[in-house]
């Protein structure tokens, strides 16, 4: 769980740095499938809605779930392989709101697959 916990505010009272999302948590675990070598998992990762006032303009998005698995494979005792999906369900967000021209959406799904060895 992270708080963004430095706040400034304008004037009238609105939060300055509304841009970024103020609650933010990840949970993951993973599970060793028993009398096997491969190993599966999963995670979650949440940010808080967003919203951002300017003039002539209001931006909003609400709370966000990412869900994202992971398997991993023991194939010898030095080399594993393993395959990452992050952003499972492709979720379009934005990563922040800076401004009606100018808000960067999050990642996409992302498929990493790759191989380990250990020497």
């Amino acid at each position: 769980y992270a708080l963004l916990g430095r706040i400034i505010s304008n004037v009238s009272g609105q939060r300055y740095q509304a841009v970024l999302p103020r609650h933010s948590g990840r949970l993951a675990t993973t599970w060793r499938v028993p009398q096997t070598d491969l190993t599966v998992g999963g995670s979650l990762i949440t940010y808080s809605g967003l919203e951002n006032v300017g003039e002539g303009y209001r931006l909003r998005q609400g709370s966000v779930v990412l869900v994202g698995l992971m398997a991993r494979y023991q194939v010898t005792r030095q080399a594993e392989l393993g395959l990452t999906i992050d952003n499972l369900l492709d979720r379009r967000y934005y990563a922040s709101l800076e401004s009606q021209y100018d808000s960067a959406y999050g990642t996409p799904r992302r498929v990493m697959a790759g191989l380990r060895y250990r020497f």
